[in-house]
């Protein structure tokens, strides 16, 4: 019980944001993986950084830096900060990870989750597999949907 418990501490210390409202699940799923392993594919984002694919991006966004994608490839000392038509920061941070947790088993635990749908998720990894294709849904309450 002690390593769990140890677990949940250090996954709530995580600062994941992303519209600043948590994604902790997505957070740390992407937070566990190695960017360098995905193939390499600059993207540069409107804070003048080249960040080396979707992975590295989205990750920066997971650790609360603001910014969208003003190009693809690598940063030139003449690129812009205007925000590239269609990659808003937001929502390419979560298409990236919703492909992510696509390939993702969820964990057995209970950990209910109301929805504004009105749905109990057993946990936020199921919330958030249906956020990904129902992305104005968000969190009503922890625990089960009140039936009245």
């Amino acid at each position: 019980m002690l390593p769990i418990i140890i677990l949940l501490v250090a996954f709530s210390a995580v600062n994941c944001q992303i519209n600043g409202r948590l994604g902790s699940h997505f957070c740390r799923v992407l937070l566990e993986r190695d960017c360098n392993l995905f193939p390499e594919v600059p993207e540069c984002g409107t804070d003048g950084v080249t960040y080396i694919n979707q992975c590295d991006y989205t990750r920066a966004r997971c650790q609360g830096v603001y910014t969208d994608i003003a190009h693809k490839g690598s940063c030139t000392p003449t690129s812009t900060n205007q925000t590239m038509p269609g990659f808003n920061g937001d929502q390419a941070a979560l298409d990236y990870l919703c492909i992510q947790l696509s390939h993702e088993e969820c964990p057995t635990t209970i950990d209910e989750v109301c929805a504004t749908d009105d749905v109990t998720y057993q946990n936020m990894c199921e919330y958030e597999k249906q956020r990904c294709t129902h992305r104005n849904l968000h969190v009503k309450t922890t625990g089960v949907c009140s039936t009245s």
